[in-house]
């Protein structure tokens, strides 16, 4: 896949893209109107009518796999509980994933669920804690090199003046969402001096559905996790690194066997994703998406089964 071409295309669709704005434009000053008059409620509703929100009432928890550029960021939502896996960059404050919890007409965030110190995975928190009420923040206390020393810091001294619990995860310590529950796997010993393998892994679990958040986990962590003994047995797969080629490993995707994974990134020099990853996902047979893009990526799942809808379609998987 050329996605030099991607960003090409994407420019031209940018230069024709008039009526969208206007539309959008009205449809922003109609919310705005709703949510002055009666709050998230009529909020919530006129999104629904518009088609920005899907028709959930089926479902056991949603995911929605958010467009924050060269970063991460998903929000689990579950019996009117949410949780976030990473807030993507600091430059763009929070912004995607604070819009799409109003949209939902939430009031609060449960958990805050940081993989690990980056600029790209906790650079939003901070935007975050000003405009939201978050109850915990799940951050592992080992931070690895000296960016993610200083995130650390800052965010424990930041969540203080706001009143939220951060939480030192243990490994194996579960965490109920909703109707599910995510657990949490801490970098095993021995990878603390390499700021790429010292990702806290994150297991979600909602009905039979299992969807794993490697973080920036490469193959070194993803060995030794296996190794212990972890389960990392999954439908739907965050993929590590943004699809580094030096993760999501051969012996990962034999062992975890996702069907769908989902690779986050933005335009970067890096080279992510990476050729050798995709191919990779297509011998497995997993199927990708991309939040490079896509306004909408989310999975919808159910007792049994999910369905991965994005911007063009819907693809299912029982």
């Amino acid at each position: 896949m050329d996605f030099g071409k991607i960003y090409e295309k994407k420019r031209e669709i940018k230069g024709s893209d008039k009526v969208k704005r206007i539309v959008v434009c009205i449809c922003a000053v109609a919310l705005l109107i709703c949510f002055s008059l009666d709050g998230g409620r009529l909020f919530f509703n006129f999104s629904k009518a518009l088609g920005l929100k899907g028709n959930r009432e089926n479902t056991v928890a949603a995911i929605d796999f958010l467009n924050v550029g060269q970063g991460s960021c998903s929000l689990i939502s579950s019996d009117n509980e949410y949780a976030l896996v990473d807030t993507g960059t600091e430059t763009y404050e929070g912004i995607a994933p604070f819009n799409r919890l109003k949209n939902y007409g939430a009031a609060s965030v449960k958990y805050v669920f940081i993989t690990h110190c980056h600029s790209d995975h906790i650079g939003g928190l901070f935007g975050l804690l000003s405009g939201i009420k978050i109850e915990n923040v799940v951050l592992y206390d080992k931070p690895v090199g000296e960016e993610a020393v200083g995130f650390y810091k800052r965010a424990v001294e930041q969540c203080g003046k706001y009143g939220v619990n951060v939480i030192c995860p243990q490994n194996g310590m579960e965490f109920k969402l909703g109707k599910g529950s995510i657990t949490a796997y801490v970098p095993p010993v021995g990878l603390l001096d390499s700021d790429d393998n010292a990702s806290t892994v994150f297991r979600a679990v909602f009905g039979s559905t299992k969807t794993l958040f490697m973080g920036d986990s490469g193959f070194t962590e993803e060995d030794l996790l296996l190794n212990s003994g972890i389960d990392l047995s999954c439908d739907i797969l965050a993929a590590g690194h943004h699809g580094s080629k030096y993760s999501t490993g051969q012996r990962l995707l034999g062992e975890a066997s996702p069907e769908a994974a989902v690779i986050s990134f933005g335009y970067n020099s890096y080279g992510h994703p990476a050729a050798e990853t995709l191919q990779r996902f297509r011998r497995f047979g997993c199927k990708c998406f991309f939040t490079f893009g896509d306004s909408r990526l989310c999975a919808e799942i159910y007792e049994s089964g999910f369905e991965m809808i994005t911007t063009a379609h819907i693809s299912k998987h029982a």
